[in-house]
């Protein structure tokens, strides 16, 4: 049985989603949209970003990301470019772009708030033309019309035991489940039977795959210098992040083998202020005494937008973890048998 609040929410879905269908556009290009059911922590932007540069692998593909760089000031529509700072582009758009220019690709990153308009000015802005898009967190963005639906589910906060906000984290109902063509299961690396029940109950047309984050190096704030993913091995590190599920970032650095001395975790997009520094010191200070080798600070790829490149002053050893998101290969075969 639905609460008031959460029939109050659903309403105010249901009103936006018959606005946003009514004035659905199309724009002269293939549309992928990566999308979730709940609110942060299924893992969209590594999604984005390994959608991306798999295209760009492909011949006759230059795909462009839409994305409406949540908690960026600039309104857009704009095409995010480097020495943008994370509080104008929004920290997500900028670590797409950064990734894009380690992988060698050039894929441009385009914020603004109306993915349609956004990809009108891509379009006219850009040369060589984009000629499909990933639509960045697209499953609730009504009013552009996509060719393909992902869905991202996390197998470690299952849909069926949540509720919706603000109650819950779910921003629809189960039941929307039914309008992906795709589907990612997040976080794992078999899916369990419970969760594709609970899939199927909704979708029996969609493909299900697993997904999970490896991490792929870590780059040292300091000195810039790059160590692959096993250097974590042994090492004692204090961690701590701002993201949506930071289990699984922790899980990330267990599976690297780091021995995870200190744990400290903030809330989803949190902008980190002088007094969450200063009591960062003091945690890393405290648990360092423990550690006879010293400490190796680590955060996520995302947070190192809003602390900034040169790190936090005072802070020594930041280092920062890098990841990818993997599925099986039929995935993407998918994605060509629709984009033929």
């Amino acid at each position: 049985m639905k609460g008031v609040l959460e029939c109050s929410y659903l309403a105010g879905q249901w009103i936006s989603k018959k606005l946003g269908l009514r004035r659905r556009k199309k724009l002269p290009a293939r549309v992928i949209s990566i999308g979730n059911l709940s609110a942060g922590g299924t893992g969209k932007t590594p999604a984005a970003v390994a959608l991306a540069l798999e295209l760009a692998a492909k011949p006759g593909f230059r795909p462009a990301v839409l994305t409406r760089g949540y908690k960026g000031k600039l309104a857009g529509p704009v095409i995010i470019r480097p020495g943008m700072s994370a509080i104008d582009a929004g920290d997500e758009p900028l670590l797409m772009l950064r990734q894009f220019h380690a992988a060698g690709a050039n894929i441009p990153v385009i914020k603004n708030s109306d993915r349609y308009w956004g990809g009108l000015y891509a379009l006219a802005a850009l040369e060589p033309r984009p000629n499909v898009f990933v639509m960045d967190d697209g499953f609730q963005h009504w009013r552009l019309h996509r060719d393909l639906d992902v869905l991202l589910l996390s197998a470690t906060d299952p849909f069926y035991n949540d509720k919706c906000l603000p109650v819950g984290r779910l921003r629809e109902t189960p039941r929307a489940i039914s309008r992906a063509d795709l589907i990612l299961v997040t976080k794992c690396r078999e899916i369990s039977n419970c969760m594709l029940d609970g899939i199927r109950k909704w979708n029996r047309r969609a493909r299900v795959f697993p997904a999970w984050y490896e991490a792929t190096g870590v780059t040292n704030m300091e000195s810039g210098e790059e160590y692959p993913s096993g250097w974590l091995q042994g090492r004692d590190v204090f961690a701590f992040c701002a993201i949506g599920e930071p289990n699984s970032f922790k899980g990330t650095l267990l599976e690297a083998g780091a021995n995870i001395a200190g744990f400290v975790r903030f809330g989803d997009h949190h902008r980190f202020s002088a007094r969450d520094v200063r009591r960062l010191k003091r945690k890393i200070r405290r648990k360092g005494k423990k550690s006879p080798d010293g400490l190796w600070i680590v955060t996520t790829e995302k947070d190192i937008m809003r602390l900034g490149r040169g790190g936090v002053p005072g802070i020594g050893n930041l280092c920062v973890l890098k990841v990818a998101l993997k599925t099986e290969e039929g995935f993407y075969e998918e994605l060509k048998n629709v984009l033929r």
